[in-house]
């Protein structure tokens, strides 16, 4: 009888241990197809920039690894207040590219513009190559943002 008791006991703890291992890895597998990003925008045309960051991405796992880490540099710098992110994903695209506040077409994505002052004094895009958090931390550095 008391055997009976331990076999149970084990058998709830074996399964107890493989629905966490699978939630662990489920968590794992899924965690990297969300932008870190929590503050987006949606409406590109109702936008009031004047001293911001504006990172304009899209949902691919390669693009969000990197945004990760300008997520990361953006928090060390505390300039997460600054940052204005577009998900082209839920935005409708003419002709490929982003028509931002009229006269700032980016045309390949993902790009990262500044603003100073309602002025744009920087912008980047992946015509050449894919924009990483580097290039975020150079435009830091440059217009020494703050």
């Amino acid at each position: 009888m008391k055997k009976n008791y331990l076999i149970t006991i084990l058998v709830v703890l074996i399964t107890i241990l493989i629905c966490f291992i699978v939630s662990l890895l489920v968590l794992k597998f899924t965690s990297g197809s969300k932008t870190p990003f929590n503050k987006y925008v949606k409406d590109i045309n109702n936008i009031e920039i004047k001293d911001n960051i504006v990172i304009v991405g899209y949902n691919d796992k390669t693009i969000i690894n990197n945004e990760k880490k300008m997520y990361k540099l953006l928090k060390e710098k505390n300039l997460l207040d600054k940052v204005i992110y577009i998900n082209t994903d839920d935005v409708t695209l003419i002709n490929g590219s982003i028509n931002l506040i009229d006269k700032y077409v980016v045309k390949e994505l993902p790009a990262i513009l500044y603003f100073k002052d309602g002025n744009i004094k920087y912008m980047i895009d992946s015509r050449d190559r894919n924009i990483t958090y580097n290039d975020l931390a150079e435009l830091i550095d440059m217009y020494n943002v703050r």
